[in-house]
Parts: structure tokens; C-alpha cells; sequence
């Protein structure tokens, strides 16, 4: 397939830069894309990507290819991708944001906020929204195949066990996650899809931002393809937890929530608040950390491949112990990100506060995470004029 040529969009600048900068910064941003990001797009033949970045402040949009080939309609700054995982960052933020209200505490038992969970297993009360939040509760990945509602999946948890204590042990938990949504719709009487608008789209007015499922006529959203090429649909199990994975948005959008997250001037105070929540490590294990949501890891830890430098090959967190987070490490050498995939799409999502660059990168085709992963750090260490490797 013909990769179609990329459409670059670069809004006023938020921060003031000498010109000569500017147009430095506009030419490495471009060069980055180019190098590292646009090879890997076209090896795994991706129909259609919208990458999003601030680069020391500086906003830019590039939106490639066709967000459905037939019939072929182009991807644009309003187009919605699935960005399936990072939809848990959208979660913290929701949570962090009741912490501050008071509708919950982070500390709390789920077992305070969610309806109908069994008050025989006394597991529950030890699992706080914290946990769920940072992968440390035990929780499985995904419901069992004959789970087919929320009902089903309590139920399905009354004999629960975790197999170490919780808190001690990191692992990936969309049961997790999705056990966190319900608290949160219990707690504050909203569904999550009301939550998410309340808290975060009215908010920051990203009006291209759903949940999978829900009417799309309003807005042009991206069909997803499978490892052939084939138009895949997200699973529907992952819909009984929307908190985990369920969440849709643009190029656009994403640039605005990269704002809120790092912290620009003219943001809503309670959402920036909200952010900074999110961004504190609470658990340590030798891979990196885990803030809510947010896995984090020392911006000098990524190597020019864009591999952990500790643990070379491997890119995020994986199933270990862990202990609480230190704060040896200083806040200015601190990255936050998220990986997302499902059926037919891939996502990534960096953020560097300390020097106001970030990058969220859509695609609408099932590629490679490491890939994807590795080539968009490559991309972003270029930006910050680290070493980036072309492989």
C-alpha cells in the first residue's frame, strides 16, 4: 500500500522562543518524525496514524494515511482512534480528581465504594483504590469468557484470592482497572461514560473523546485492522470494564490532554491538580515505577534504542515485586507513559513535564507494541536532543 505523505499541522506557540529557535525546534520535531517514527508506520503498513507532540511547549500535528480504506477517508485532526490502555490514565485522572473533591479516598477499601461485592471475602477490604490504580492487587488480566456484564464479573470474584499480598507484587490488571471504574460510578452515582465527559472532556473541551460503542456521527472514527489487514472489532468483553481500555479520542484531543498533564498555563487548576497526583511514583520495582496510571521511569534510563537501560529488550513494566517508591530520583528526570492495544490499534503516550515535550502516537493497525514503543522514544529522545538510534 502507498503510504501517503504526511499532513503537518503546527499551532501558535504556547511558550515565547526566539525565532531561530523556534524554527530549530519545528525542523527536529519534523526530522524525528521522519527518521525514527515514519519507517516503522510503513514497515507494518498502517493505514492511517495521527502523532501528536509538544516539543519544549511547541504543539505540532502530523496526521497520515486513511482512517477506513473503504471507503477511504482521511485521517484528520478530529479523527478518533481506540487508545484501548491509556484509557487508564484517563481513570486516574478521574480518580485523582474525586480524591480532591472528597467523594473517595485513595487509601480506602474498594469494598467501601462498590456495590454488591461479597462481604465474605474479607480480600476486598485489603485492596484500597490505590491499588487498583498501580497493578499491585492481584487481580487477573481479563474476565473469564462467560462473563458477559458487570453482575456476572462480581460474582464471578466471591471466592477471590490474591497469590501474594497485596502490594507487594506488580501486576498488569485490566479486572483491576475495571473494578476501579465501578467504584467510581458507586461512588459518585455517574457512569463512567457521564464521569469521563464531567471530569475531563467538558473540562478541557475534547469534544472527539467517547467510549467505544457509543454513537459516532458526530465525529469520524477510525476503523481498526487486524495483523492481515482486515477490519477488526474491539472485543466486547473489554466493555464490561470501560474504565480499562475503552476509551476513543483525537489528535487534537490528545494534544489538549498532554496540556492539562504537563501542567500549561491557562489549564483548569482542579484537572492540573489532578495531573500532578497521578505523576508520583508510589511503587518501585527494578523495571521502574508505577505512579496511578502512569508507569515512570528515569528519562536517563532510556537507552538510544529506546530500550530500559537496565534491562535491555524489555520497554515497560513487568510481573515482579515491588517495594514503595523512593524519592532518590529527581523530579526533573522523570517520564511518564502509557502503552495501548486492542484488536486494531496500537497506542503510545510519553510525557517529560520537566521541559513541557511530549508525544501520543494512534495508529489504526496491529503492529508491534515494542516497536511502536521503542521507535516513538527514539523519536522523543531526538527532540530532547538525547542520542536517538535509527535502526
Amino acid at each position: 500500500m502507498k503510504w501517503i505523505k504526511a499532513f503537518l499541522v503546527i499551532f501558535s506557540t504556547i511558550l515565547v522562543f526566539p525565532v531561530i529557535a523556534m524554527h530549530s525546534e519545528r525542523a527536529n520535531t519534523i526530522k524525528a518524525i521522519q527518521r525514527q517514527l515514519l519507517p516503522v508506520l510503513k514497515r507494518y503498513q498502517i493505514p492511517g496514524a495521527a502523532i501528536v507532540i509538544y516539543n519544549h511547549g511547541q504543539p505540532y500535528a502530523f496526521y497520515y494515511g486513511n482512517a477506513t480504506i473503504k471507503p477511504k477517508t482521511k485521517v484528520t485532526s478530529d479523527t478518533s482512534f481506540e487508545v484501548a490502555s491509556i484509557s487508564k490514565v484517563f481513570t486516574s485522572v478521574i480518580l485523582a480528581e474525586e480524591a480532591q473533591k472528597g467523594t473517595v479516598r485513595l487509601t480506602s477499601p474498594m469494598s467501601y465504594y462498590i456495590k454488591n461485592l461479597s462481604s465474605k471475602n474479607t480480600n476486598f477490604a485489603k485492596v484500597s483504590l490505590e491499588d487498583l490504580a498501580s497493578h499491585v492487587n492481584g487481580f487477573g488480566q481479563m474476565p473469564a469468557p462467560k462473563i458477559y456484564n458487570r453482575n456476572e464479573l462480581i460474582k464471578s470474584l466471591a471466592y477471590w484470592k490474591p497469590h501474594h499480598a497485596v502490594g507487594t507484587w506488580w501486576k498488569y490488571s485490566n479486572i483491576g482497572f475495571g473494578l476501579l471504574g465501578y467504584a467510581l460510578d458507586d461512588a459518585t452515582h455517574l457512569s463512567y461514560p457521564a464521569l469521563l465527559k464531567r471530569d475531563i472532556t467538558i473540562p478541557l473541551n475534547m469534544k472527539d473523546t467517547s467510549i467505544v460503542g457509543s454513537d459516532c456521527t458526530s465525529q469520524s472514527c477510525a476503523q481498526g485492522y487486524g495483523w492481515t489487514g482486515l477490519a477488526v472489532n474491539t472485543t466486547k468483553k473489554l466493555l464490561i470494564i470501560p474504565a480499562a481500555g475503552s476509551i476513543r479520542a483525537s489528535g487534537s484531543d490528545m494534544l489538549k490532554f498532554m496540556a492539562a498533564a504537563m501542567g500549561f498555563s491557562g489549564e483548569p487548576k482542579l484537572l492540573v491538580h489532578a495531573f500532578n497526583l497521578t505523576e508520583e511514583p508510589i511503587y518501585q520495582s527494578k523495571y521502574g515505577a508505577q505512579a496511578l496510571g502512569w508507569e515512570v521511569h528515569n528519562i536517563n534510563n532510556i537507552n538510544k534504542y529506546g530500550y530500559l537501560k537496565n534491562k535491555p529488550k524489555y520497554i515497560t513494566l513487568r510481573y515482579s515485586p515491588v517495594k514503595e517508591a523512593s524519592h532518590a530520583i529527581p523530579k526533573a528526570e522523570l517520564m511518564f507513559d502509557k502503552t495501548g492495544s486492542v484488536a486494531g490499534f496500537r497506542s503510545y503516550m510519553i510525557i517529560y513535564p520537566e521541559q513541557k515535550t511530549g508525544i501520543a502516537v494512534m495508529v489504526n493497525r496491529a503492529m508491534s507494541r515494542t516497536r511502536l514503543v521503542t521507535a516513538t522514544r527514539r523519536a522523543f529522545l531526538m527532540m530532547l536532543n538525547h542520542q536517538g538510534e535509527q535502526v
